[in-house]
């Protein structure tokens, strides 16, 4: 079974990427290509999902590979300034706002996610996709703080008050 990555609702397969241009589709002005995680037919507990659930599911992926960066995308921010920092890079993994852009079938027969740059909230500095990745967990246990490990949120622990 493949390495699957774990949401809140379902668990998807990650979108492998060759890096060749095979869907073709041409992104103009300030939107990206998007190839999204899929939705997996049989999750990790063997449960087989209808196709109509695979597919309501796959719509609503969060994730996936960024495979087309026009030269019109990231230059302003949405208050107009110039874009400061990193620009994201065709074969980077982001994360996008749920349901977001619009689905399009490339030539290859893959379905693609096109949207505006500002649908992508974050550029994943590197997972390892070859290992299951869970997303429904918050924070992993081992990078909690020692406060957070014993559930206390302001790191205040509460004594009994005598008498």
């Amino acid at each position: 079974m493949k390495a699957l990555i774990k949401g809140i609702h379902a668990e998807f397969i990650p979108a492998q990427w060759d890096g060749k241009e095979t869907h073709g589709i041409k992104v103009i002005g300030k939107a990206v290509l998007v190839l999204m995680d899929e939705c997996s037919e049989k999750t990790s507990g063997h449960v087989i999902l209808p196709a109509d659930q695979v597919e309501a599911l796959s719509a609503g992926a969060e994730s996936g590979v960024l495979i087309a960066v026009p030269p019109g995308a990231f230059l302003l921010n949405e208050d107009m300034t110039p874009w400061a920092g990193d620009r994201p890079e065709p074969g980077d993994r982001v994360y996008i706002a749920k349901y977001s852009g619009q689905q399009v079938r490339g030539k290859d027969g893959r379905m693609y996610r096109l949207m505006d740059y500002g649908c992508i909230g974050a550029v994943y500095d590197h997972i390892d996709i070859s290992k299951p990745i869970d997303y429904s967990k918050p924070v992993a246990e081992s990078k909690q703080s020692p406060s957070a490990k014993k559930g206390l949120s302001n790191g205040i622990s509460e004594q009994p008050r005598a008498g």
